[in-house]
């Protein structure tokens, strides 16, 4: 790795292009979508989708309607209004001329800023332009995070390593030619600086292929209910657009997931209106295997590998999975797509009900599709696993610029079992759920409402729930620019739903009511100086039982820009909860490729100072440090993460060099 970033940086430096290192977090838009979909710290897979976007941008001069909605906050009316404003008024040269497009809010323009190109894709035309490092970037970033207690992994020396948290990533793209990248990652507590890796070469435009993937790779194919990325975007505060999904076919990995991915090869080519994607995959996973009956009990994706006993269950797994796909569109506004693929497992699930995987071998066959008209589009997909049918299908109408209603309906059997599935549910999995979801959004000159309602049923007994359940969910969130330099957001959510609680030394099923609103305010002193304010509170009730439970945040943020290539972010939070259940969560700024959206419960107080500076030649340096304060607790954290005393700190340097 080391020589191979020395003899990049050398080849490269003559060609040192402007830095634009973490532009995305910069962006409450994203920042807020980013909040709602990530639940637990450091979930980072949702960056990582993002940042994949914002660093192969969407070039909006000549990107049809179908590239446009990838963007996560676009629906195909929006998009077609875009390619309809370049057919009467010319291209796009910056972002004043998106703003003139008629019946598009100028909110949504800045939200997918951080994803589109105003440039037209370099294309060579000689073997001289092809092989020159002209239009080739060079990425870096390298992080060390450090947690300064030591906690219970540490002290009875149960971890084969240092606490220490490392990450090394590099990535050399060449416009729309290549794209190749490494990646390592140790996590606290870990013996090898390598402990995970993942690498990747992806080929774009050559010759009958319009992309070859070799290394890791995501698979992502109609609306998540066969195959689809570890990640999506569902249920949040944008209540419309993110309901539809617009796969991504084949993608480059550039997380740091372990286990969820694909690693071998693919390809992409098209003939006329229709694409084709072969793949094939072949890697070990993690499993905890019966050494007695050889049966797979489990499959961890956590991805720990600090003690023995996790040792042990590292990559013992083998699985093999092939298929292809197959989409055609009949008209720009009409497409299908077919996919059939086969998983092989090395050795057989030991299951103990009819709902759990059986055997060692699956196979699944889908049918998706899709459709807009002027005002209206329809979405859906059909996965058969040879059992049962799994089902989703959604209607968006937009009948104005101001008001969007989408109702989508699934069916999920629960003998419909797939380990690579991701579509739209209360539970992860695309299992044992049946669910309707209806939404708007609507616009007013008083500020913007998003309204969702989910209702839902897991109609069969499960492990966690030993009869079968229900519940349902609303939100509505609003939001406003009372002046110029001010944002108000209300967010309240609802959700009732049927849990198993332990009572009187037995488990019963109860009624939970846990609602959650929440207040923020942000102001623009001037263009140095920023702030922005929260209160948040959960109440929680159990019908049965007559338990009930509240919490309590509130937090101040100061955002600073003292300096053209400084920002400093300091935040002080206070919270208070009766326990874990009424729980408060605190999306935090980071460096890019960070996400922390920390669960906050009992009584105590967070605050973290994160400074961020770039240099002119592409050098950004971040460096935080956070700490947790409970007076009350004795320790913090459970488990070998347990810390004693009442407080937790954490420090963490990163380096981005883009050339």
């Amino acid at each position: 790795m080391k020589k191979i970033f020395t003899v990049s940086v050398l080849l490269f430096t003559a060609n040192c292009l402007s830095a634009q290192v973490d532009t995305l977090l910069q962006n409450d838009s994203v920042n807020e979508l980013i909040e709602e979909v990530s639940s637990e710290n450091e979930d980072t897979q949702i960056y990582d989708l993002l940042e994949q976007l914002s660093e192969s941008p969407v070039p909006i001069n000549s990107a049809d309607e179908n590239e446009i909605t990838k963007i996560p906050f676009l629906d195909y009316q929006t998009a077609s209004k875009i390619v309809a404003g370049r057919k009467t008024n010319g291209i796009f040269h910056n972002a004043d001329d998106l703003y003139k497009i008629e019946n598009i809010d100028r909110e949504t323009i800045d939200k997918i800023l951080p994803f589109i190109t105003f440039d037209e894709p370099f294309k060579p035309q000689t073997s001289e332009e092809l092989f020159s490092w002209q239009n080739t970037k060079l990425n870096f970033r390298s992080r060390g995070i450090v947690d300064l207690q030591d906690n219970q992994g540490v002290q009875q020396n149960k971890f084969t390593g240092s606490k220490l948290k490392t990450y090394q990533r590099l990535q050399i793209k060449r416009s729309d030619q290549y794209k190749i990248g490494l990646l390592t990652e140790k996590d606290a507590g870990e013996n090898s600086f390598t402990d995970f890796y993942s690498f990747y070469l992806e080929l774009k435009n050559l010759g009958i292929f319009d992309k070859i993937t070799l290394g890791d790779y995501l698979i992502e194919f109609g609306q998540g209910l066969a195959i689809w990325s570890p990640y999506g975007f569902f249920k949040s505060t944008n209540a419309v657009d993110i309901i539809n999904r617009n796969s991504r076919g084949i993608t480059a990995y550039t997380s740091t997931d372990e286990n969820q991915f694909m690693r071998g090869a693919s390809f992409q080519l098209s003939a006329g209106s229709f694409k084709i994607i072969p793949f094939y995959s072949s890697h070990s996973i993690d499993a905890s295997i019966d050494s007695v009956t050889s049966l797979i009990t489990s499959t961890p994706i956590d991805g720990y590998h600090r003690t023995q006993s996790e040792l042990s269950r590292k990559k013992t797994l083998q699985t093999m999975t092939y298929g292809i796909s197959l989409s055609y569109n009949f008209m720009p506004n009409l497409n299908t797509g077919f996919l059939y693929y086969k998983t092989k497992f090395g050795s057989l699930f030991a299951n103990n009900s009819a709902f759990e995987r059986s055997g060692n071998e699956f196979e699944f066959y889908s049918l998706s599709y899709s459709a807009f008209w002027k005002y209206i589009s329809v979405s859906g997909e059909f996965s058969y696993n040879k059992i049962s049918v799994a089902s989703i299908n959604s209607i968006e109408i937009s009948l104005t610029p101001q008001f969007a209603f989408v109702s989508s309906f699934r069916n999920y059997p629960a003998n419909y079992i797939n380990i690579y599935s991701n579509g739209l549910g209360e539970r992860t999995g695309t299992q044992n759920e049946i669910g309707f979801y209806t939404g708007f959004r609507l616009k007013t000159i008083a500020g913007t409402i998003n309204f969702y309602y989910d209702q839902f049923k897991f109609p069969y007994a499960t492990f966690y729930n030993p009869v079968p359940a229900s519940g349902n969910e609303f939100l509505l969130y609003y939001y406003v620019h009372p002046f110029s330099n001010t944002t108000l957001t209300i967010k309240y959510k609802n959700e009732n739903k049927e849990v198993t609680k332990p009572f009187s030394d037995e488990n019963i099923i109860d009624n939970q009511l846990k609602q959650n609103l929440r207040f923020d305010f942000t102001y623009s002193v001037n263009k140095f100086i920023s702030l922005k304010t929260r209160l948040e509170s959960v109440f929680l009730s159990f019908k049965k039982t007559k338990e009930d439970e509240k919490g309590f945040l509130i937090y101040q943020d100061i955002k600073m820009n003292p300096a053209p290539q400084l920002l400093l972010y300091l935040r002080a939070a206070f919270f208070k909860t009766d326990s874990y259940n009424s729980r408060v969560y605190e999306f935090e700024s980071d460096a890019a490729g960070i996400i922390t959206n920390s669960p906050l419960y009992g009584e105590g107080m967070k605050w973290y100072l994160l400074a961020k500076y770039r240099f002119e030649f592409g050098l950004a340096l971040s460096i935080k440090y956070s700490e947790l304060y409970k007076p009350k607790e004795r320790t913090i954290g459970s488990g070998y993460n347990e810390i004693n005393g009442s407080l937790d700190n954490t420090l963490y340097l990163q380096v981005d060099l883009e050339l």
